[in-house]
């Protein structure tokens, strides 16, 4: 069970109980800076850094130790992995280059020169009705009247 206990404040006892002797003016200043400082301070110019940081104290040191480790532990782990993801990127990326671009240039040069012979035998046979046709095109049907077994 909590036991709560009300205590004195020994400043103002001791100067209630030396209000026989002559006042110090510099405690009079004392009073009017300490006034001061409280009426100077305003909540809204307080910024989130400073409201966390006086919330400090209430965490324990273990507690701060252990959280800064693991803050530290996420930290090493997330850049490991960041440093990693780009390491494989610049592999892939060249490796598609130096390899997949030239293999695709080819390709479609060869692509090229099949179109292009398509279109030349396809002119040949225009030219000449009569001729063979080129590999792999199929045969021209034949017109007219053909004998059985040909």
């Amino acid at each position: 069970m909590v036991k709560i206990e009300t205590v004195a404040d020994d400043w103002e006892s001791s100067s209630s109980a030396d209000s026989a002797i002559a006042e110090d003016p510099s405690d009079d200043e004392l009073d009017n800076d300490l006034e001061l400082e409280e009426d100077d301070f305003d909540p809204s110019k307080e910024t989130l850094a400073d409201r966390l940081y006086a919330l400090r104290d209430i965490v324990p040191p273990s507690t701060r130790k252990s959280l800064r480790e693991s803050w530290h532990t996420s930290k090493a782990w997330a850049t490991w992995s960041a440093n990693t993801v780009g390491r494989v990127a610049w592999i892939v990326t060249t490796s598609a280059l130096l390899v997949g671009l030239p293999a695709m240039l080819s390709i479609e040069g060869e692509a090229g020169i099949v179109a292009q012979e398509k279109e030349y035998y396809a002119s040949q046979q225009q030219q000449q009705p009569g001729a063979l046709p080129a590999f792999g095109q199929p045969a021209p049907a034949a017109t007219g009247v053909v004998p059985t077994g040909f």
